[in-house]
């Protein structure tokens, strides 16, 4: 398994793209296959016109999700793109944590777009799940992606 990248600690906020300007964060792998992690205490807004560029990785080093949220409740909303780590072959079954958050309200929302960059063996397909300790007491989620294989029945 290849140590951990950089990790990027914000306190505030942090905005991806605004209004009809695009912006863009990217987590993939340096040459050496080191990725780093982003770890939010504040407020995390990614715009319809913003992306989030994620590489799969099954499992990840420390099996935590690459972007770490805390103390507010994040809106989510533009482009999840995801890329496969070099060597990585997906396979059913497996859940690769994306983002977790704290604080989850009504208004976090779901991203718009989700592009996966790279061709998946066949029959195979990524859902993300979006899940939800307690939505009413206001405590904390987290989006998988999860590999899933096409339900093939024969046609007669």
């Amino acid at each position: 398994m290849p140590p951990e990248g950089g990790i990027l600690n914000v306190t505030g906020e942090i905005h991806i793209g605004e209004g009809d300007l695009p912006g863009k964060v990217s987590l993939v792998s340096n040459s050496e296959g080191q990725i780093g992690k982003i770890l939010v205490d504040g407020f995390y807004l990614q715009h319809n016109a913003g992306e989030l560029m994620l590489e799969l990785e099954e499992p990840y080093p420390d099996q935590t999700a690459l972007v770490q949220l805390s103390s507010v409740s994040p809106q989510l909303d533009g482009v999840l793109s995801l890329n496969l780590a070099e060597g990585y072959v997906p396979e059913d079954g497996d859940v690769i944590p994306l983002l977790t958050s704290e604080v989850i309200d009504n208004h976090s929302g779901q991203f718009s777009v989700i592009l996966i960059n790279d061709p998946l063996p066949e029959g195979l397909y990524i859902k993300l799940n979006y899940i939800e300790t307690n939505l009413y007491r206001g405590t904390g989620g987290t989006v998988y992606a999860e590999v899933d294989q096409h339900n093939t029945r024969e046609k007669k």
